[in-house]
């Protein structure tokens, strides 16, 4: 029994114990790559990958000064810009934010693999309407309206009741075409009275003579870098009722040039008869101006009757249909 007992014991120091599979190893600090590019409207965009393990997607991390902002996972290829800026096959990311993050401005953004190694330089966002971009915007967000056209100008407001310490950013268009850029920050005491960031959020475009050729337009004013409209809006306007005030534009034009002319070649700049040329010429541009005002004020009011009678104004009665709607009027 003791002899049995000892060579059972023999077997089982010969027997080699089962082999354990290695655990892989980290991956090497420098076999990561990526960097962020720029913040865009599609979200804040960049790309990293794992050049040890190219086939396992890499998850950053998104900081601003240092504080955790956001996660994502580098495995887009279909972004356009990281295949510019960093080169084809690349796996990307575009970060969307829920809102600003804390913190002061100019504000630095620094990307980092889940194990806190750096990717890429930092970049740096010098105000918030730079990082307004990449915010996830909802239409519902904002609250605003476009009052229309007085005195050669676009009048409007909006804010944003999330962010009220932020001004919106607001462009104005002319169909697809982006015509101007502005904050809409001008303070008014109605929007105060109606408790509308205190009564910072106005806004008030210049209105381009180019708008003025009798051609059809289409105006909008939208979030700046979305395709969020401001309500009231399209403006349309276009032939209805300008035409009949070109023929006084076209004659003031043709007086300034001929003053302008006469004063170049006068030879007594401090004389009696220059000073009244100059006074002239300052009258026929004022007068040129009211005249630009006077067309879009007619075309908006134009709008208003159509909008409140469509068959006060037929499109093709020009200004006899004009004439006719003021007399009902």
């Amino acid at each position: 029994m003791a002899k049995a007992t000892a060579r059972t014991a023999a077997k089982r120091q010969a027997t080699p114990a089962p082999a354990r599979a290695a655990p892989e190893p980290p991956p090497a600090a420098d076999s990561r790559e990526g960097a962020l590019l720029a913040v865009t409207e599609a979200g804040i965009v960049g790309w990293a990958w794992d050049a040890a393990n190219p086939n396992v997607p890499v998850q950053v991390v998104l900081l601003a000064d240092d504080r955790p902002l956001a996660t994502a996972i580098a495995d887009r290829f279909d972004i356009g810009l990281v295949r510019d800026r960093a080169g084809p096959g690349l796996p990307g990311f575009a970060i969307r934010l829920a809102g600003l993050p804390p913190g002061r401005f100019p504000m630095q953004l620094a990307l980092r693999d889940l194990t806190g190694i750096p990717l890429g330089p930092p970049i740096t966002v010098h105000g918030a309407e730079e990082l307004l971009r990449a915010i996830d915007h909802a239409s519902d967000a904002y609250d605003g309206h476009i009052e229309g056209m007085r005195d050669g100008f676009l009048h409007g407001w909006v804010w944003n009741p999330a962010m009220p310490d932020v001004p919106v950013v607001v462009e104005l268009f002319d169909g697809e075409e982006r015509l101007a850029r502005s904050v809409a920050n001008q303070h008014r005491g109605d929007l105060q009275a109606a408790g509308k960031r205190g009564g910072a959020c106005g806004f008030a475009f210049p209105l381009p003579a180019a708008l003025l050729d009798g051609a059809p337009h289409t105006l909008r004013v939208r979030i700046a870098e979305t395709r969020i409209e401001i309500g009231g809006g399209p403006l349309n306007f276009g032939q209805l009722t300008v035409m009949p005030l070109f023929e006084e534009v076209a004659r003031l034009r043709l007086q300034i040039d001929r003053l302008a002319r006469i004063v170049e070649q006068l030879t007594e700049p401090n004389s009696t008869f220059q000073r009244e040329l100059v006074r002239a010429l300052y009258e026929r541009v004022h007068a040129y101006g009211e005249v630009q005002r006077e067309m879009v004020e007619r075309e908006l009011d134009a709008l208003r009757r159509i909008a409140l009678d469509p068959g006060a104004i037929a499109p093709d009665t020009g200004a006899a249909g004009l004439r006719a709607a003021d007399k009902r009027g």
